[in-house]
This record gives C-alpha cells, sequence and structure tokens, in this order.
C-alpha cells in the first residue's frame, strides 16, 4: 500500500541499519508521514528533509474522482495528522529536520497521461517562499533560518553560508507554467497568490 511503504521501510530496514551502524548519520529524504517523523525525533542517528508539498497536501488534494495528477509525488502525500506532525517538526527548530525540495520537473505531456502519470512535483519557483508562508502560518519565522541553512550544512558538516537572501511580505501571482522552447511544465501553487516574494537571490553581508 503506497500509504504505508514508510512506516514498513522503517519497520523492515531502517531501524536495522540505525541499529547496527549507530555512528552512521543516516538522512531519511522527504518524510512523509507522522510515523516516520516521530521516529526520526526519537533516534539517535536518523535525520529527515521535509518538502513544502507534504506541508501543504493531504490524500484528499491528490485522490479524488479522479486524480489530480499536479499533486501526485512520491512519497505520496497522506492524511492530514501526518500534516500537522510535518508542519510542527520542521518548524520547531529541531536540528534532526531541514530543508528539501524535492523539486521534479515533469513535462505536462507526462503528468497529464492518464494511463501512466508521472509523480512529482515542480515546486522550484516558489519553494522558500512556501516554506516562508508555511512557518509564518505556524508562527515560527524565527526558526526558518535553522530549516533552510542550518540544521543541513551541521549535518553535512559544512560551514554556514555567509550569503543571504531578502523576502518581502507581498501579495503576487505565480505564473501557472514554467516553459522552455517546446517544454511546459506545471509549477506548484502556479496561478494562485503567494503571501511572501523573494526579492534579491544573494545579498552580501
Amino acid at each position: 500500500d503506497i500509504f504505508d511503504r514508510e512506516k514498513y521501510f522503517i519497520d523492515d530496514h531502517l531501524i536495522k541499519l540505525s541499529d547496527k551502524f549507530p555512528d552512521l548519520k543516516i538522512i531519511l529524504e522527504h518524510v512523509s508521514s507522522k510515523y516516520g517523523a516521530d521516529f526520526v525525533n526519537q533516534s539517535n542517528n536518523v535525520y529527515a528533509t521535509i518538502t513544502p508539498h507534504h506541508m501543504l497536501l493531504t490524500k484528499k488534494d491528490v485522490f479524488r474522482s479522479n486524480i489530480e495528477p499536479h499533486n501526485y509525488c512520491m512519497p505520496v502525500a497522506k492524511e492530514e495528522s501526518d500534516l500537522l506532525a510535518l508542519r510542527k517538526y520542521a518548524c520547531s527548530g529541531n536540528e534532526k529536520f531541514f530543508i528539501g525540495t524535492d523539486s521534479a520537473p515533469h513535462e505536462i505531456k507526462f503528468k497529464e497521461n492518464t494511463n501512466n502519470v508521472r509523480p512529482g512535483i515542480f515546486s522550484a519557483p516558489c519553494f522558500i517562499e512556501l516554506y516562508t508562508e508555511i512557518f509564518e502560518e505556524e508562527d515560527s519565522l524565527h526558526n526558518l533560518e535553522k530549516f533552510a541553512s542550518i540544521n543541513g550544512a551541521k549535518f553535512y558538516n559544512l560551514d554556514i553560508n555567509n550569503d543571504k537572501i531578502k523576502l518581502i511580505k507581498k501579495d503576487w501571482i505565480l505564473d501557472e507554467f514554467t516553459k522552455l522552447d517546446n517544454i511546459k511544465v506545471k509549477n506548484f501553487y502556479g496561478g494562485r497568490i503567494l503571501k511572501w516574494q523573494l526579492i534579491d537571490n544573494v545579498l552580501d553581508n
């Protein structure tokens, strides 16, 4: 069952790996369930990334009378309780959780193929704005920098980046599509109003 894969992977494999190699730092990319996030929080050596879409979508946004292809991803979006748990951990400042967009630019023709819908969500044009909006909704903007820029660097033993980005609170409408030559990709949240906007990619200190 696609909704239970994460749990069974953890129970059947990840717990054993974590116990066998206690000094090995393990990353559970794109954790998508409360069960998975709780396991990471309790583990001594397992960390996790969280995508923006797993904090914005539930299975109701994907599986309606027909599948909504542009909300279909792997790992699949789950219950509201999972979404709320992921928001809690992401916004808590807990160093075991950090940014991981899993942005996948599949062409429209592959996403809207009813016989074989490709999983993946393209959030690259707006991911930092969506994370910012989520953290604001959870009254945790003060922890956004940890989640986006510090926790991951610490996990990989990298220096903290000295450069900064600048976002402002401003309503704007994201283009519905990203186009390059004859390639057309649906933007996650494309055509919708976003509440934060990136205005400078890099600012010198």
